[in-house]
């Protein structure tokens, strides 16, 4: 008979089928639900980053027109440089020949002297220091 009271003692604190298939059935539905709220945010995250992807992609596709223009703008500009410099097709000899060749009028000064006008131009060595003279 000890052994039956025995056997009566080990089983009072097992776990019975009832509460396995209770727990059984908690672990499954915590587990669908989490399962299912981290699909949701894979999906939520893969939906950001196709967004921004095509995001970075437009700014690319921009980028490449921008430098496009740029570079046109570069050609165009020496272009005008060149074709300016040889308009006049002469030397320059006076301010206004320089503002055609492209130059600004702190580049040129006129000096007027008792008998003639003299004009000056300082061209810079790229010295601040230096500068030579012509006239």
């Amino acid at each position: 008979m000890a052994t039956v009271e025995y056997m009566k003692q080990e089983m009072s604190g097992m776990v019975t089928k009832t509460d396995l298939a209770q727990t059984t059935q908690r672990l499954e539905e915590t587990h669908t639900s989490r399962v299912e709220s981290v699909k949701n945010e894979l999906k939520a995250t893969q939906a950001d980053v196709t967004q921004k992807h095509t995001a970075v992609e437009r700014v690319k596709t921009e980028l490449t027109h921008v430098t496009t223009a740029y570079e046109n703008l570069k050609i165009e500009m020496n272009a005008n440089v060149v074709s300016s410099a040889s308009t006049i097709g002469r030397m320059p000899k006076s301010c206004d020949d320089l503002q055609k060749i492209g130059h600004g009028k702190a580049d040129c000064s006129q000096s007027w002297g008792t008998k003639q006008s003299t004009t000056s131009t300082a061209i810079s060595r790229n010295q601040p220091t230096t500068q030579v003279f012509k006239r």
